[in-house]
């Protein structure tokens, strides 16, 4: 699929000249002509960010809490910020006129931010957060000029980088975004989806069970080593709820959950190089 016609798909529209705003703030005055980088080189039209002014954004209803098709967003996301990766291609392959901390922080304004647009609604399975990483490191590599034959574990490009697991990313903006509804009115229709998500509704049916995002949040809360919250029943949300509105006690909650995510992680990778 060619860049023009994922961006068309996203139906996204640009401010202009945000993005090479963006390149100057980072860049400098005259750091976009010391890379080679015109004024326009970033055409605002054929590129899309949560940097750039999106005017037209998909709006965020109640099935969106639940059900969301967390798969197919996270394809689109993947072939946007691939587009906005090779439009910073001269950024990358000049590594004697740019240092690897200015490289790295374009990234995240310009491409990371195409990523991980809207990714506190994903619900992913752990196969799929594993594709989300191996492709966050294939970037990360590119940035910092890491190409075969050359070869680096993950924990060591993750520390060169600066960087952590974009699934622990996703994982803090998840509880943040949970977070926020939990303290929001309850006749919002985020509160009514989470609440009707949990009452009975006939028989069970058949197959796989679908990976919600109920789903995967009561996965975050069951590697506390209290093991004292869960995600399973209205009383649940209730007690959710009321740690919420105690933003130190919630901090304290998501602070928790994500060292046990970056555990995880590292317990992966120990695994890897024996």
């Amino acid at each position: 699929m060619s860049h023009s016609r994922v961006t068309k798909s996203a139906s996204l529209h640009i401010h202009p000249g945000s993005v090479n705003s963006e390149l100057s703030s980072v860049l400098g005055d005259t750091g976009c002509s010391s890379v080679g980088i015109k004024s326009s080189f970033i055409n605002p039209k054929d590129f899309t960010g949560e940097t750039a002014t999106c005017v037209n954004k998909s709006k965020q209803n109640s099935d969106s809490v639940i059900n969301f098709d967390a798969i197919e967003d996270v394809q689109r996301r993947k072939q946007l910020s691939t587009a906005a990766l090779a439009k910073l291609q001269n950024v990358w392959v000049r590594g004697d006129k740019l240092k690897k901390k200015t490289k790295l922080k374009l990234y995240r304004t310009l491409v990371k931010s195409v990523l991980t647009y809207n990714c506190s609604t994903w619900a992913l399975t752990q196969a799929e957060e594993k594709k989300l990483d191996a492709f966050h490191r294939k970037q990360l590599k590119r940035v910092v000029g890491i190409r075969y034959p050359v070869k680096i574990t993950n924990k060591a490009l993750y520390k060169q980088c600066n960087k952590r697991p974009l699934s622990v990313y996703v994982l803090e903006n998840r509880w943040r975004f949970f977070g926020h509804i939990l303290r929001r009115d309850r006749e919002i229709s985020a509160n009514k989806a989470m609440e009707g998500f949990f009452i009975p509704q006939g028989d069970k049916y058949r197959g796989r069970p679908i990976t919600t995002l109920p789903v995967v949040l009561n996965n975050d809360l069951s590697r506390l080593e209290s093991n004292t919250y869960g995600l399973k029943t209205f009383k649940d949300i209730e007690n959710l709820k009321k740690i919420a509105e105690q933003r130190d006690q919630w901090s304290i909650l998501c602070t928790g959950i994500q060292k046990a995510a970056e555990a995880l992680q590292s317990d992966d990778y120990d695994a890897e190089r024996r």
